[in-house]
């Protein structure tokens, strides 16, 4: 930072000093140009440098569930397990489908050693996770895509990070969260589990109730014959 003046006498003073301009605190990045975050639909996509959009590559990879976002200085990539969703390719970037309760691994390259990827997703901005950038400037991690914040529907992830020249790179993928195939079957497996074990139960007493009643009526029974059958009088 240049700071300049003039002395008593008029002559110029020139003084330079050297300035860190730290990583703010985690935020969705806007686009500027509208003073928003981006709202996108499924299949669509939109990169920013400073808040600004540009161009960039956008691969879809649907044999490895992944999808890659690249300007050619930075990168980001998306990947998914085998039971966490699916990549396919659409007519104006990648078609993503996320799974609720799934991990998502994303990496990428090209940004500064030290600094913070954050990954977002809204409409409701929801703060997935946070990854630290290597000495080389490459990044790998692990997002949960918890049930009890990201809620079923279409939504926009975000990527974010600081690149070589200090300014945010972001990118925005229009995706849908759909619930866990894996979850809602075993909901349904433990909730027959437990009727199964109620109607086991239920049945269980009401043998033990007729057991119990047939044992009364046969006592009653006996105590009735032994009243009514009386000794013959001797002679």
């Amino acid at each position: 930072m240049q700071v300049t003046g003039y002395d008593a006498d008029g002559n110029q003073t020139v003084v330079d000093m050297t300035v860190n301009i730290a990583q703010g605190s985690p935020a969705p990045e806007p686009n500027r140009l509208v003073d928003a975050l981006p709202e996108l639909q499924p299949g669509q996509s939109l990169a920013t440098s400073a808040g600004v959009p540009e161009i960039v590559t956008i691969e879809a990879r649907p044999e490895t569930r992944e999808v890659a976002v690249s300007s050619g200085e930075w990168a980001f990539n998306v990947s998914l397990p085998a039971d966490g969703g699916a990549v396919e390719q659409g007519a104006t970037g990648a078609m993503v489908t996320l799974m609720q309760s799934r991990s998502a691994t994303v990496s990428g390259d090209g940004f500064q050693p030290g600094t913070r990827v954050d990954i977002w997703l809204f409409s409701t901005p929801t703060l997935l996770g946070s990854v630290e950038v290597g000495a080389d400037g490459s990044f790998v991690g692990d997002v949960y895509l918890d049930s009890r914040i990201a809620a079923t529907g279409e939504h926009t992830l975000q990527l974010q990070g600081v690149a070589l020249d200090g300014f945010i790179k972001a990118a925005n993928l229009g995706v849908v969260v759909q619930e866990s195939v894996v979850l809602a079957t075993t909901g349904a497996t433990t909730l027959m589990l437990w009727v199964a074990v109620i109607a086991a139960l239920i049945a269980a007493m009401a043998l033990l109730f007729l057991v119990a009643l047939r044992r009364g009526r046969s006592r009653q029974s006996a105590v009735r014959s032994a009243t009514t059958i009386s000794p013959e009088p001797s002679m």
